[in-house]
């Protein structure tokens, strides 16, 4: 605390003494505000000889701001504040009401003038000419509030409750001598500059001529700072006033033996009325049939209205709940406990007709009932009636007696102490104390065990480097005298090695493990619990290394030998289970890691209360397994349920609500709830910043969740902000190999990259790497993700050679993990093949392709699309090499794949036959490629009327390759005759359903010449003529489809490859955008949209599959520039990158992203695939699209967005079509449109295998329009007047900004179009958009 006036004159020795006090020593302190105030004068040193009689700490002020201030930074003690009546008038309204101001006394020459005002202030005792005056008040008010600062615990809330017995016995174990601790204590008192010489002189001259029973009630600071030590666990306070807690034990275990002998033994009633807080007050109630404890010696009475006097004054205080102790009370049962009574009515230092009766520290009551008093309307007075409890609650002594045999090995007096304080997580406090006692201490033995119990503090702390420390000066003190045990020896081991664990220096914590289980299966041979606990470090170790199979065994081990030597509820099989669990986590093994958590947690519930900590870990640890398992409903669910645990029996800011707050806030990171996250991690910070023995390897992990949170929500600054505090601060209190500071760096790498910044990013992966190859086996997963981290930055880049380095390394760990992780594995040869292919080194790209294969094989059914999807690319390398042999060895297998998975007539078989007759041709094998061309037109055929998705380019180019034929001729007008009449009927019907006409259709066509002249002349016109713009999907697929695997596709579009064709494409867009007169810029121009190389995101396209976004990004750029040089500007054609709703495979949105100066719309496309496939479940339009169009308006806040393709079928669950929800969906869907800055949308109005995704024209719906079933919802929408249709009176059919998207009134925006594919019909309308 900073002194804002440095010091005062104390007027009995002429000594300065602080301002601003040094410590607190009792639960309050009083505050002196006067402008006038001058320290030189007499009445000022008379003034405050007198209070500090009442009150040792006082602080003077003249100045308002800073007495304000110095208020303010008070927290756990109560203010008695002075102040003269003119700072009164204007300070005292403004402050009363603060929790730390317990009463307020004015201090003026004219009571009249502040009269009216204080009277309407309770907290103001009165307006006082006189400061003797003010100390009458002062006396009463420090009584009262010592009485109701008395500390209290409650069983099953307060952690101190389980170790109180322990903490009386600890206090009252303390040796000490008499004069010496006297002296030291006075010694103490002098240093505090603040407590009046004459009582100090006092105590050291008289303490032996009074009992401990008079020091206590005498009107002296002894007793006020006893209670504060003991509410607060000062350590100064308790080793200064140690041999006073067991010299006023003594004294009333000695009366009370008198007292009894001479009486009958009877129960009685005492009272004692005090206020309690409210958080106090409802623990209590919450508490009504257990224990609770008074942890100081207790003052009673067997006068009722006295006490009940105490509890109506607290009742005045609007912070406080007045209670009346009634306790019971049996005399032999306090004998047998060890918890004497004593009536000290002529005993006390007054001779008082309260008939006082003072109980030992630390007395136990059961608690009875909880009732209001009768008389009282405030609600703020009760009766608690209390029994005396003691050592009749068998469940408590039992857990008392375990707790009192963990502490054996442990020095008696305050080594014990200390370690009580470290069991309550108040290791701060252990470690002052056990510094001072090593001072005092020049004998080995207890050197030895200071050192070894400071080591222990500090590893809580989170100090590992200083608690090794502490244990090798434990161990060379001992080595040194060659006086300690072996089993000591072993203990000192073990926690050398637990502080190296904790720094994650596994092999050097093993090293000490080794040792100390060489020790106990020397002096222990027959103790296998002991060697048990050495495979259990030994297994951490080993977990710590993510040697998962060695730490299992070890596991093992310790379960095996626990199992046949331990009951089967005890809680070291919890623990062993527990860690079983955590092993098969880090194996990804979830089930397993479940059923073992399950086990331990039963365990615990047999032994436990339902409210014990360890539930709460249990519960944590379970929650931990469904956030892996990406089942964050019940990961929250658990998650609640710890926090719910620890809320009742811990205090506000104890450190393990910050882990419960962590765990709450990663599990809503997984749901993409980030600012439900954000508060949890903030609530974690804010205890983080109270808890007394900070942990700053916590507060770490803390800032970097937080940084993560916002890495998710893409707001890259602030989470490099975070990362970097983060950093800072681990670098302090870890080591430099320390595996959380390798996943800092990582986090660091990541945001750099997601800013662009690669070459920083490069800095930072190739720093996390070091560490891990520093410390993990060269085989560890982590090393392989590292590598693939570096390989994905220098894809970026665009420097393939060393992305390639890096993903061989990647896969070279994987193929050693002792558990391979084929996903990953296969991942890798995918990206490695295709970085080969990118460059053309097509047989190395084959060499992994292969060795994909043969693992796909192994571990996939033979019918999987993968391993089809796997054998097309193989064919692919095998054409590019002119293997045309090999090439259809590969494609007769995909064929045998897809036969196998697949219906008769699906369009992918359309596909392959056509691939393999166009291998037939380049092998001048004419009959054969027309043979398979004819099984393609078959198939097509079959398909035509349910089934009506495929390019029409595909039959095209089977007609072109045949035009030497002329029956192929008749054929293509017979074929186009019908596309035009189905499309004709299917669209007018469902525009006159709806009663309005579409916008736009869509139709696609490929990177084809052979296609230019039917798309431009046949498909456009087409379009355009019925008064709709062509919406056109432009897909990157080379003619007969050659390249549908190639990955290559995009890095030789920006080789200039194919700059030809997009000329030509352009050229030819330019004059059919020039219209009828074919003069580009006259007032019969036309529109169009263009979509190029969609769901780039995706993983099924060859601009995709095993892609480069740098590649596909420089490609759009390429194309984009190509054609907008041609004088085609945005009124007339405007470009629509359109992803994918969700990313699959390596990349993301984010990657593929070209730029504000590359598009004029984003659109996305939607699918509720539903129950349709296995691979699918019903999700509502917001669950599909919330977190994708978040990310999308972040990459660009001016780009209009449209929805370029939404379906959902109708199957819930099970194959039965629900009419119901899928009508809700449509509606919900509305919704979203319109609610969410979408300016343009689609319906994709087709059926699928197994998918009825129609909303007109299908096989379900609600209603029933001239013999077609349709969905009322999807027409509902559409009805609304937000939805425009073209204006054919316009030549262009919308206006410049409807076109572009740009909102210039709330009713001229489109929002929907339809979409037309080939045999397709997906049909919907541009809407208005409202901002």
């Amino acid at each position: 605390m900073v002194d804002k006036k440095d010091f005062t004159i104390d007027t009995n020795e002429g000594i300065l003494f602080r301002r601003h006090i040094r410590r607190i020593l009792q639960n309050f302190l009083l505050v002196w505000l006067d402008a006038d105030i001058n320290e030189t004068k007499h009445d000022f040193t008379a003034s405050i000889q007198l209070l500090r009689r009442i009150v040792t700490s006082i602080a003077t002020f003249t100045d308002v701001d800073e007495c304000i201030d110095y208020i303010t930074e008070i927290e756990n003690e109560k203010v008695f504040l002075i102040i003269s009546g003119f700072l009164g008038r204007q300070i005292v309204p403004l402050i009363h009401a603060w929790s730390q101001i317990h009463s307020i006394y004015v201090l003026c020459g004219d009571q009249s003038i502040n009269k009216e005002w204080t009277e309407k202030i309770s907290k103001v005792k009165g307006v006082h000419t006189d400061m003797e005056s003010i100390c009458k008040s002062l006396q009463v008010d420090r009584e009262w509030c010592d009485r109701h600062s008395i500390p209290i615990s409650f069983r099953g809330i307060d952690p101190l409750f389980m170790y109180t017995q322990l903490f009386k016995e600890a206090l009252l174990d303390i040796e000490d001598d008499k004069d010496a601790s006297i002296k030291e204590f006075v010694e103490f008192c002098q240093l505090q500059d603040d407590i009046a010489d004459d009582t100090i002189q006092k105590i050291q001259e008289e303490y032996s001529h009074h009992t401990a029973i008079w020091w206590y009630t005498a009107p002296y600071f002894i007793s006020s700072m006893l209670n504060k030590g003991l509410r607060s666990l000062d350590v100064d306070i308790l080793l200064k006033l140690g041999f006073f807690v067991r010299h006023l034990h003594r004294n009333i275990e000695k009366l009370h033996r008198e007292q009894q002998s001479a009486k009958s033994v009877v129960h009685f009633i005492v009272y004692r009325g005090q206020g309690l807080s409210i958080e106090n007050f409802e623990n209590m109630k919450q508490s009504k049939g257990g224990l609770m404890s008074f942890n100081n010696f207790l003052s009673t009475s067997r006068n009722r209205n006295i006490s009940l006097l105490f509890a109506e004054s607290a009742a005045q205080d609007p912070t406080l709940m007045g209670i009346l102790f009634i306790m019971t009370v049996d005399p032999t049962l306090c004998s047998k406990s060890s918890a004497p009574f004593v009536d000290i009515t002529n005993e006390g230092f007054y001779d008082s007709g309260e008939e006082e009766v003072l109980f030992s520290t630390h007395t136990i009551f059961r608690i009875d009932k909880v009732v209001p008093i009768d008389h009282d309307r405030s609600g703020h007075l009760w009766e608690v009636y209390l029994t005396f409890a003691g050592n009749d609650d068998n469940q408590l002594n039992l857990i008392t007696e375990e707790f009192r045999r963990e502490m054996n090995s442990v020095l008696k007096g305050f080594s014990r102490l200390g370690y009580i304080l470290i069991k309550l997580e108040e290791s701060a406090k252990a470690i002052q104390l056990y510094e001072v006692l090593l001072s005092r201490t020049c004998d080995k033995y207890c050197q030895v065990e200071y050192y070894n119990q400071l080591g222990w503090a500090y590893k809580i702390m989170g100090e590992y480097s200083k608690a090794i420390w502490c244990h090798e000066k434990a161990l060379m003190t001992s080595e040194n005298d060659h006086f300690l045990d072996m089993k000591s020896l072993s203990t000192i081991y073990t926690n050398i090695g637990l502080a190296h664990n904790e720094m994650a220096n596994y092999e050097t914590a093993l090293l000490w493990y080794q040792k100390a289980l060489d020790i106990r299966k020397k002096i222990h041979p027959t103790d296998p619990l002991a060697i048990a606990h050495c495979y259990n470090n030994i297994g951490l170790a080993y977990y710590g290394m993510h040697e998962y199979m060695k730490a299992l065994s070890f596991y093992q081990n310790d379960l095996e030998i626990s199992l046949k030597l331990l009951p089967c509820n005890h809680p070291d099989l919890a623990t062993s289970y527990m860690n079983i669990a955590l092993v098969y986590q880090g194996m990804n093994d979830y089930p397993n890691a479940l059923s073992s958590h399950e086990k331990s947690l039963e365990i615990t519930k047999q032994i436990q209360p339902s409210n014990h900590p360890d539930l709460a870990v249990s519960y944590s640890n379970i929650s931990l397994v469904y956030n892996s398992m990406n089942d964050h409903s019940k990961a929250l669910s658990y998650q609640e349920k710890s926090l719910e645990i620890r809320r009742q029996v811990l205090t506000d800011n104890h450190p393990y609500l910050i882990h419960s707050y962590v765990n709450i806030g990663l599990t809503h990171v997984g749901m993409g709830q980030y600012l439900e996250a954000l508060t949890c991690f903030e609530k974690a910070l804010d205890i983080q910043k109270r808890v007394r023995s900070p942990n700053h390897s916590v507060l770490s992990g803390i800032l970097c969740n937080i940084g993560v949170t916002y890495y998710k929500i893409g707001e890259y600054s602030k989470a490099l902000s975070y990362y970097e505090k983060s950093l800072d601060i681990a670098k302090e209190t870890r080591p430099a190999t320390d595996l959380r500071l390798a996943q800092t760096y990582h986090n660091i790498a990541s945001t750099h990259s997601e800013m662009n910044e690669y070459s920083k990013a490069l800095v930072w992966y190739e720093k996390s790497l070091e560490i891990k190859k520093e410390i993990l086996p060269a085989h560890h997963v982590l090393l392989a993700d590292s590598y693939n981290d570096i390989g994905r930055t220098y894809v970026k880049i665009g420097d393939y050679s060393k992305a390639l380095l890096n993903y061989e390394r990647s896969a070279e760990v994987l193929k050693q993990a002792p558990t391979v992780e084929y996903v990953k594995l296969t991942d890798h040869y995918k990206i490695i093949g295709s970085l080969c292919s990118v460059t053309d080194d097509y047989p190395k790209a084959l060499l992994f392709y292969e060795q994909l294969l043969q693992i796909q094989k192994e571990v996939l059914p033979s019918n999987h699309p993968e391993l089809a999807d796997t054998y097309g690319i193989i064919s692919f390398f095998h054409y590019k090499m002119k293997e045309y042999s090999k090439a259809l060895v590969s494609y007769e297998k995909l064929l045998d794949v897809l036969q196998k998975a697949l219906a008769p007539n699906h369009p992918k078989l359309v596909a392959v036959h056509k691939d393999i007759a166009a291998i037939h041709y380049e092998m001048n094998e004419y009959s054969k490629s027309l043979l398979w061309y004819k099984k393609a037109l078959d198939v097509q055929n079959k398909i035509l009327p349910s089934k009506m998705n495929e390019p029409i380019g595909i039959l095209k180019q089977t007609l072109l390759l045949l035009v030497f034929i002329s029956l192929i001729q008749a054929t293509r007008a017979v074929v186009n005759y019908k596309l035009t009449s189905v499309m004709m009927d299917s669209t007018g019907n469902l525009s006159l359903w709806v009663g309005k006409r579409q916008a736009s259709i869509d139709i696609y066509t490929d990177w084809c010449d052979d296609s230019l002249d039917s798309f431009f002349h046949i498909d456009m016109d087409n379009v355009w003529n019925r008064s709709m713009i062509p919406f056109i999907t432009w897909e990157i697929t080379l003619c007969n489809h050659t390249n549908e695997d190639d990955p290559g596709i995009t890095k030789r579009i920006n080789n200039n490859t194919y700059d030809p064709y997009i000329n030509r494409f352009g050229d030819r867009m330019k004059q059919w955008l020039a219209g009828p007169d074919q003069i580009y810029g006259t007032s019969d121009d036309r529109r169009a949209f263009v979509r190029l190389g969609h769901e780039m995101n995706g993983n099924w396209y060859s601009w995709s599959k095993g892609s480069v976004p740098n590649d596909y990004v420089l490609a759009w750029r390429h194309t984009y520039n190509i054609i907008s040089n041609k004088g085609i500007n945005t009124t007339r054609l405007q470009w629509v990158w359109s992803v994918g709703s969700e990313d699959y495979g390596e990349y993301t949105v984010e990657d593929y992203w070209v730029g504000e100066n590359y598009t004029n719309w984003i659109g996305i496309n939607v699918f509720n695939g539903g129950s349709s496939a296995s691979w699918s479940k019903w999700r509502w339009p917001h669950e599909i699209l919330d977190n994708m169009m978040a990310r999308l308006n972040k990459l660009s806040s001016t780009k209009p967005i449209s929805v370029n393709a939404y379906a959902t079928v109708g199957v819930r669950t099970g194959n039965t079509t629900d009419v119901q929800a899928k009508n809700e969906w449509l509606r919900q869907m509305c919704d979203y449109i319109n609610n969410n800055n979408i300016k343009m949308a689609s319906y994709y109005n087709v059926d699928q295998p197994n998918q009825d995704n129609m909303v007109f024209g299908g096989t379900h719906g609600d209603v029933i329009w001239n013999g077609c079933k349709g969905y009322s919802s999807y027409r509902n929408c559409l009805q609304s007047n937000d939805w425009i249709e073209p204006d054919v009176t316009n030549p262009r059919l919308v206006t410049d900004k409807q076109f572009a998207g740009i909102l210039s009134n709330a009713k001229d925006i489109w929002k929907n179009r339809g979409i037309l594919k080939i045999f397709t019909i997906l049909t919907l309308f541009f809407q208005n958009m409202i901002i």
